[in-house]
């Protein structure tokens, strides 16, 4: 699965701490949630901090990336141009 995005959301999943079957990771990205095992990131990043929310209290954002998931649930980030993102959204 191919993904470009303006800006990708990556944090930790409670549920894997319950339930150790259930992927460690999430990403968010384009209004859809992806579980994934890891993440190999070639990209800037940034962190997030939202102390309020009662489930993620920090995440690390992307910006303008390609996000690709993988038959293993493998994700692979690489930076894109924002003209590559304005393409692919027509």
């Amino acid at each position: 699965m191919d993904i470009i995005a303006k800006e990708a959301i990556f944090h930790f999943n409670k549920a894997h701490l319950a339930d150790p079957t259930i992927p460690m990771w999430v990403i968010k990205a384009k209004g859809e949630t992806h579980y994934i095992n890891h993440l190999t990131a070639d990209c800037p990043w940034s962190t997030k901090e939202t102390p309020d929310n009662p489930s993620t209290k920090g995440s690390i954002k992307f910006k303008n990336c390609r996000i690709t998931i993988d038959e293993n649930l493998d994700a692979t980030l690489t930076s894109c141009q924002s003209h590559q993102i304005k393409e692919v959204q027509g």
